[in-house]
Order: structure tokens, then C-alpha cells, then sequence
């Protein structure tokens, strides 16, 4: 008995883990679109200055928001975007 086989060559050359991403429908990060966080990395600021703005940010929303819930901490990033935009 002879089976043919068809390969796809492109396929083939895929990494292991890559071809089950592929079938179980999982896109390669190459597709995703870049993410908050990548744009947070391409802001031009030193790590000084990440490191006290990341400071004074979760001060503020400890205070703010000690339960942590959710629709409250979009409702404080939504208001300081819209304040920060009246400086400008």
C-alpha cells in the first residue's frame, strides 16, 4: 500500500510550538497589533522618570481605589487624560 503525503514545505519550517499556536487558532505575536504596552515602551522617558510617575500613579490610586475595583480605576485614568488635556 502507498500513502502519498502532501507537505507544505512553509509549514515545515514553522518551530514546534508555532504549528500548535497555528491549529489551536492562536495568531503569532508577528500579527498582533501592537499592544498599550509596547506604546507605553516606545514614550521617550528615562527610568527615573517611569519609576516616579509609576510611584505617584499607584499612590494616587491606592487612595483613590483601595478595593481595586475596575470600572472605578477607568473612571480615574479617564479623568486624568481628560485633565492632562486641558493643560494642553
Amino acid at each position: 500500500m502507498i500513502i502519498q503525503v502532501c507537505v507544505n514545505v512553509n509549514t515545515m519550517k514553522k518551530p514546534l510550538n508555532e504549528r500548535f499556536q497555528q491549529l489551536a487558532g492562536i495568531k503569532p505575536l508577528s500579527e498582533l497589533e501592537d499592544s498599550p504596552t509596547d506604546k507605553l515602551l516606545a514614550i521617550s522617558l528615562t527610568d527615573e522618570e517611569r519609576d516616579y510617575a509609576g510611584d505617584v500613579l499607584m499612590k494616587m490610586h491606592k487612595k483613590l481605589n483601595p478595593t481595586l475595583d475596575i470600572e472605578k480605576s477607568r473612571e480615574i485614568l479617564d479623568f486624568t487624560v481628560a485633565t492632562l488635556q486641558e493643560f494642553y
